[in-house]
């Protein structure tokens, strides 16, 4: 009961200091995208914070499955600062009763998530010292960012620069323009979100030499990566990784009290900084990373989704390759380009927001909020099927790109685009071939 009990004040503790950093930094920098602070009423907010709680409770505070990290991002990511910001977003002003009737909807979605992920599926007990891959996979992966590396610099590597966070958006339309094969930009975000997460945490897990040479790699991949791509995740990607596998192997205390106190002190270092005058430019840059991008753009966007799906006709799913051979799309421009477009004229913004709006909303209306929960739930159980056996801790880590990427776009471009789907299928050749085998001995290629 403690560990349940400290789950939910650490939850509690999240949902003060995001409100607070959201209406003192976010607000009155990004109101140009509709953050602004509604002064909604004080049970929206109560019920907003008692279902935060509710959650954080239920949840399993032990961490077993590579599907609990899913969750948690889920949860503490996408549902908690959208359980507030969708109350306060001036761009549209849509009804209060309304913005609250889809966070409603939201917290049935994660409570199904919730509660589906406390069932037991029969998986093995966990393997702490068995490496998230076998050898000769880590190898495998190696080359292949290799030669993905060797190829965005041959092709791309005259667009390499260091942008400033104001011409990302130049920089990204530059990569548009140019005609790279379907294998490169298949290879380019397979590499950005499984292979060098991956590498990375094999990194952290070994010693000497090896743990060293695979981190520096991960690091100056990601950094060529990032002078192309010009994404923000991309720059911080090896942070983001290090503290998800620090704070995965911490097991002294439960996991969401980790991930809940760890996002409180991110959410807060602009506190801590604008204590000091002459460090305004570095708060403004970390709040544009974290506070801005991260946990409240997403949420924005649900409910300009929630908007714009009330006036025009949903996709019906034919916004997916897929469905779109059996049901027509209904408009000119992918959804995200739509969104962007009616909201922020002329501006060439990318609306990407997360599966529940991206697919959900856009799909079904609000009723394709709990529909996508029972999509992502039935996979993420097959995930913790391939995975059986495997080191989950680690698997987590490396799945952090992966997370955050479903926390702001279609929950289908992470499986096919980002690679989810392949990963896993290779996790599970990889957790059979490992069946029956004993854990190695700490400091070995696998251990």
């Amino acid at each position: 009961m403690k560990p349940r009990l400290y789950n939910a004040a650490a939850v509690a503790l999240l949902f003060v200091v995001f409100a607070i950093t959201y209406k003192l930094f976010v607000v009155p920098v990004y109101a140009y995208y509709g953050m602004g602070w509604r002064d909604p009423p004080a049970y929206m907010l109560a019920s907003s914070l008692l279902m935060n709680v509710t959650i954080a409770f239920l949840a399993n505070p032990v961490y077993r499955r590579p599907s609990q990290f899913f969750l948690m991002i889920q949860f503490l990511v996408v549902f908690l600062p959208a359980s507030i910001v969708c109350l306060n977003v001036t761009l549209p002003e849509v009804r209060e009763d309304l913005a609250f009737r889809m966070v409603v909807f939201m917290f049935i979605g994660i409570l199904f998530q919730t509660l589906f992920s406390q069932k037991k599926g029969g998986h093995s007990v966990l393997r702490r010292r068995i490496q998230i891959s076998k050898p000769k996979m880590i190898v495998a992966f190696l080359c292949f960012a290799v030669i993905i590396l060797a190829c965005v610099l041959f092709w791309l590597g005259r667009l390499f620069a260091l942008t400033s966070f104001a011409s990302m958006y130049d920089q990204r339309e530059l990569l548009d323009d140019q005609s790279v094969g379907i294998f490169l930009r298949y290879g380019i975000s397979w590499v950005i979100f499984i292979v060098l997460p991956t590498l990375l945490v094999t990194g952290l897990s070994l010693r000497g030499w090896r743990r060293a040479a695979l981190i520096c790699f991960g690091i100056v991949a990601f950094f060529i990566l990032f002078g192309i791509t010009a994404t923000k995740t991309t720059l911080l990607a090896p942070v983001i990784i290090a503290l998800i596998y620090v704070g995965l192997s911490r097991t002294r205390f439960s996991y969401v009290l980790n991930f809940a106190l760890g996002f409180a002190a991110l959410l807060a270092v602009p506190i801590a900084i604008s204590a000091f005058e002459s460090l305004d430019l570095v708060s403004m840059v970390y709040v544009g990373l974290v506070n801005f991008r991260i946990f409240s753009v997403p949420q924005t966007l649900y409910v300009q989704y929630l908007d714009f799906f009330s006036t025009h006709p949903n996709t019906w799913g034919s916004h997916i390759s897929v469905v779109s051979w059996f049901v027509t799309y209904p408009f000119d421009s992918p959804v995200y380009a739509l969104i962007g477009d009616y909201y922020y004229p002329g501006s060439n913004q990318t609306a990407n927001s997360g599966a529940w709006a991206q697919d959900g909303i856009a799909g079904f209306g609000l009723f394709g909020i709990p529909l996508m929960s029972v999509l992502l739930t039935g996979i993420m159980r097959v995930l913790d099927y391939a995975a059986d056996g495997l080191d989950s801790r680690k698997l987590g880590a490396a799945f952090a790109m992966s997370g955050l990427q479903l926390s702001n776009v279609s929950f289908f471009t992470v499986l096919l685009t980002g690679g989810l789907a392949i990963a896993i299928v290779l996790l599970s050749v990889v957790a059979r071939n490992l069946n029956g085998v004993a854990p190695p001995v700490r400091g070995s290629v696998v251990g």
